[in-house]
């Protein structure tokens, strides 16, 4: 008789981990330690959406624009949850939106 079948979702054990470490660094507003956490998560479950939008936010936060977009987009196009893909992509749009924003401001 043959085990169980995995769900086709389930999360690795260390990227759970790395997920939970790296929010909850993030929600204490330690960005480099969650961005550090959520890279763990997304290299031990390439397909774990959550984490992959999490690490843009904190990217984001962090100052890096570009590599927020790119873990925002990810999440986007990994999860098979309807909403977190519009959050994903309405986020990518923000933060596009507000860097464009931020490229016309400078010296006069």
């Amino acid at each position: 008789m043959a085990g169980p079948v995995p769900h086709p979702h389930a999360i690795d054990p260390a990227a759970q981990e790395a997920f939970d470490a790296g929010t909850r660094e993030f929600v204490l507003g330690d960005d480099a330690a969650a961005i550090t956490h959520l890279r763990m998560a997304v290299a031990a479950h390439a397909d774990f959406a959550d984490a992959h939008y999490m690490l843009g936010l904190a990217l984001v936060r962090h100052g890096d624009v570009e590599g927020g977009i790119e873990a925002l987009s990810a999440a986007a196009e990994t999860t098979p949850n309807a909403i977190l893909r519009e959050y994903a992509q309405k986020k990518v749009a923000s933060v596009r939106a507000a860097a464009a924003v931020g490229e016309g401001e400078g010296p006069g």
